[in-house]
């Protein structure tokens, strides 16, 4: 009997973990107000990209080159501009908005990852992390998969949003 009801909450369990939200994440739709604001993302690429020289440490040995999250709390997701950089970029970002990025990765290849909102989804219950990406490159956009849907914004941009279900035992 002990053995059957472990079985029942086994089952139970892996029936909560395992909901299809695919209905869910498509009803979830891309911001306008974020691709209004391209032109300032593009402005803001093309001071990042202008002085990148300046953003790379030395011995760095990862996929990106720079990681900047001013508006973060953690020390790991955080590092200072160069001097040098800090007004720039800081000018840029501000047009962009704050409500509209808050943070951006720089890659070896000179594309860019910004960090535009993470959401939670209350009535659906999974988070929604928007990202915007510039690729120097245009080969180099990629196909996303399921979780994650995207469109590509004019040519070097891609808006792309990943979906995240919350740890089964989050409230």
């Amino acid at each position: 009997m002990h053995r059957f009801l472990a079985v029942l909450f086994v089952i139970g369990l892996l029936s909560c973990v395992q909901q299809d939200h695919s209905a869910d994440f498509s009803k979830y739709q891309y911001d306008q107000q974020v691709i209004d604001r391209l032109p300032a993302y593009d402005s803001l690429a093309s001071v990042i990209l202008q002085g990148h020289t300046a953003f790379i440490p030395s011995g760095r040995d990862s996929h990106y080159v720079f990681r900047y999250r001013p508006f973060t709390i953690s020390k790991a997701d955080y590092q200072k501009l160069p001097q040098n950089e800090i007004k720039r970029v800081d000018e840029y970002i501000g047009k962009v908005g704050r409500g509209y990025i808050y943070g951006f990765d720089l890659f070896r290849d000179s594309s860019i990852r910004f960090y535009v909102r993470d959401s939670f989804v209350h009535e659906a219950r999974f988070w929604a992390q928007e990202r915007l990406s510039y690729f120097n490159d245009t080969s180099k956009i990629p196909d996303r998969e399921p979780p994650t849907k995207d469109t590509v914004l004019q040519i070097r941009w891609q808006y792309w949003i990943r979906f995240d279900e919350p740890e089964l035992f989050d409230n």
